[in-house]
């Protein structure tokens, strides 16, 4: 994957006059994914993935509209651990075989086991 992408700025936004909709993850028409992260801070952000590169932000801008993550009074969103920091695996065949060598690690885990852990 590629750097992240600079999203626009909230001003940016408020002039496209785009409907603001919140949202813990969306499946957009052109397959993109928007998923909810944490920032190093803990707040709570969202990610847009095409499949070749990712933006990371407090909005997802659209041509259809504007996705912000829920309100962050939500005890159960606290409670959850999310995802931050992504970076590049390389292949999904690379993720899963590194996925599979660390489950390995544990001696009690049979191998058919470790194999359905890592897909």
């Amino acid at each position: 994957m590629r750097r992240p992408r600079k999203l626009p700025s909230k001003r940016e936004i408020l002039r496209s006059g785009l409907p603001e909709i919140e949202t813990t993850g969306e499946i957009l028409s052109n397959n993109s994914l928007i998923d909810l992260c944490r920032s190093d801070s803990g707040n709570l952000e969202l990610i847009l993935i095409d499949g070749k590169s990712y933006s990371i932000g407090s909005q997802i801008n659209t041509s259809a509209a504007i996705f912000i993550p829920p309100a962050s009074g939500d005890d159960v969103l606290k409670a959850i651990r999310l995802p931050n920091n992504p970076t590049a695996y390389g292949s999904t065949k690379k993720l899963l075989s590194e996925l599979q060598g660390l489950f390995k690690l544990d001696p009690g885990l049979p191998d058919e086991s470790v194999s359905i852990l890592a897909c």
